[in-house]
């Protein structure tokens, strides 16, 4: 609610600081109200406080003003008052054009030079004179009013382009940065630019002319260019259908020596997914011809996410993966970890860095690995007895193949039960959240995985969270599975229960796997459904020989009751639950059980 004008116009007078605030910040303000303020700026007898308020209103309702007024602020520059009434200013994103020039007539004073610009669009007229002006201030201020036009104006583009000569550095670099967001410059204006300017900006343009391209095409040839991944982007980007593409982008990675900078070409040329599959593809088997240009390191960087490698660059990786190299060993984890498919006649050399490489080289051997489903008995006893030997990542990433196979024999089996315990205590989280990214995991490992938590182990210590999101993640369960995560109600910390309960009912086939469950489970289920719900209102009522379990309107659950036994099973849960419940709230539970009972 905003106060009367008149009575914030008396509180104002009066020497009110709210009621300045008030006035400063209203939509609008009455013209004969902005004319008594004015008078307050010459008055002989104003406090210089009530002067400088009367300015910040002022600069906040610029619109009002008289030209008097602003002519006379204009002159006090570098006093109190003209700051009050330009920060005032500066809050207004369009003031008036008859403003905007005062503003600017003051660059004749030689203290202008750091002077700002508060995002205005400068009358063209006026930015023409200033990007000329004898003072620094002057073009600096044209050059910061241009960071602010986008898009820019087309009449001064040309005005822009002058800037770039500037001897002021700063002028220069931000008219440079001005035209970065023009997409489409004139040629002419394109020729006009310097070669480090042109290369960034054009970078920006969606098409060039030919005679253009062909400049690009001979500075890569001829060496005239900084060889950098911000500078091959521009290149890419225009000369992706140019017969020398290739030799392009060999020039380049030539000549980058910053592993950083190389694999940052890898993700510039990611971004064109229409011709890179096939372009990177061509520079990586560079190598394996035997072009020395071309360090490996550098090829495989370029092509650490193509997921079909041939079959020589995919050997030639593996023989380098001994290489003391950190880039080299990097940029090969990169490229195998995305090859799907490996031929089997890479399988001896790896099983052999598996048996007597340096851990690097072990673990750069499993992520070679980790999409192989169906290993032969002999590697996964070489893996079953990794986790024993080491420590750290090497542990983590052997178990994680071994509980990916789609079959184990049950002696490795048993030993990755042993491994998962191990690794699962130390590298919980880690592990968990691997194993996560695989959404179709065997039963049995995911069976191994979950009978863990049946030995008091339920607890964030052990990565329970990131172990239950791997479970969420699952298409499908098992029922073997569905019936072990059950087993978890009244196992280690009551606060793991809720989300047992959540990942049970994810589960829409649990009715039916309950069923068949014992009257223990029965009772943990229905425990955890009454106590650990996060749902509105849990009940459940049985119905023509179904059992419905609710939270709201949504039924998650629906079980049958055929047979004496189920309802005994039944009796024995609300049992269970009705002495939970008095021994919690000392009250016996409400209608929501007393319904199942009666309504039989």
């Amino acid at each position: 609610m905003e106060f009367p004008e008149p009575l914030l116009e008396r509180a104002f007078f009066q020497g009110s600081h709210d009621a300045y605030v008030d006035l400063r910040d209203r939509a609008q303000i009455s013209p004969c109200l902005a004319l008594r303020i004015e008078s307050l700026l010459t008055a002989a007898n104003t406090s210089s406080l009530l002067q400088e308020a009367a300015a910040g209103i002022l600069g906040r309702h610029s619109r009002m003003m008289s030209d008097s007024a602003i002519s006379f602020l204009v002159c006090q520059k570098g006093k109190i008052i003209y700051r009050e009434w330009y920060q005032s200013l500066a809050d207004d994103p369009n003031p008036p054009e008859n403003v905007l020039r005062a503003v600017a007539s003051t660059l004749t004073l030689k203290y202008d030079i750091h002077v700002e610009w508060p995002g205005w669009r400068i009358p063209a007229d006026l930015f023409k004179r200033l990007i000329v002006h004898e003072l620094p201030a002057g073009r600096l201020l044209a050059a910061k009013a241009i960071a602010t036009q986008c898009p820019l104006q087309q009449d001064i583009i040309a005005d822009v382009v002058a800037l770039l000569k500037s001897p002021d550095w700063i002028v220069q670099t931000i008219a440079n940065r001005s035209l970065d967001q023009v997409p489409d410059l004139p040629p002419d204006v394109l020729r006009a630019l310097s070669l480090e300017a042109a290369l960034r900006i054009l970078a920006f343009q969606s098409t060039l002319p030919n005679n253009i391209r062909d400049s690009l095409v001979s500075l890569v040839l001829d060496g005239g260019v900084v060889f950098d991944s911000s500078n091959l982007s521009t290149f890419v980007k225009h000369l992706q259908t140019d017969q020398n593409i290739i030799s392009i982008i060999v020039t380049f990675v030539s000549h980058i020596r910053d592993s950083h900078e190389m694999e940052n070409a890898g993700k510039t040329l990611c971004q064109y997914t229409t011709f890179a599959q096939d372009i990177r593809q061509k520079v990586a088997s560079r190598i394996t011809q035997g072009d020395n240009q071309l360090m490996p390191y550098e090829a495989f960087a370029l092509s650490y996410d193509i997921v079909d490698l041939t079959e020589e660059t995919l050997r030639l990786l593996v023989t380098h993966m001994e290489d003391w190299d950190p880039r080299m060993t990097r940029a090969i984890d990169r490229c195998l970890e995305r090859q799907f498919t490996l031929s089997s006649s890479l399988l001896p050399r790896l099983v052999t860095y598996l048996k007597h490489g340096e851990p690097t080289v072990r673990k750069s051997a499993l992520k070679a690995l980790k999409h192989w489903r169906v290993l032969a008995e002999d590697v996964l006893d070489i893996l079953s007895m990794i986790p024993a030997e080491t420590n750290g990542e090497v542990q983590v990433h052997a178990t994680i193949i071994l509980a990916s196979q789609c079959s184990l024999p049950g002696r490795i089996a048993r030993t990755l039960f042993s491994h998962l315990k191990v690794v699962s205590m130390e590298k919980g989280p880690t592990l968990w959240r691997l194993l996560g990214r695989e959404e179709n995991l065997p039963a049995t490992a995911l069976d191994l995985m979950v009978s863990l938590y049946h030995h008091d182990m339920l607890s964030a210590q052990h990565g329970f969270w990131e172990f239950a999101r791997l479970i969420a993640s699952q298409e499908c369960l098992s029922d073997n599975v569905v019936r072990s995560i059950a087993g978890l109600f009244g196992v280690g910390d009551p606060i793991a229960w809720p989300t047992i309960l959540n990942l049970l009912r994810q589960r829409t086939s649990f009715g039916a796997i309950l069923s068949d469950l014992d009257a223990e489970i029965w009772a943990k289920v229905f425990k955890g459904f009454f106590f650990c719900s996060y749902g509105e209102y849990p009940h459940c009522y049985s119905w023509q020989g179904w059992l419905f379990f609710y939270e709201g309107d949504h039924c998650f659950w629906k079980v049958r009751l055929e047979t004496p036994k189920h309802h005994e099973k039944l009796q024995r849960a609300i049992q269970a639950v009705q002495a939970e419940w008095e021994d919690i709230h000392g009250t016996t539970i409400g209608p929501s059980l007393t319904a199942i009972e009666t309504s039989r």
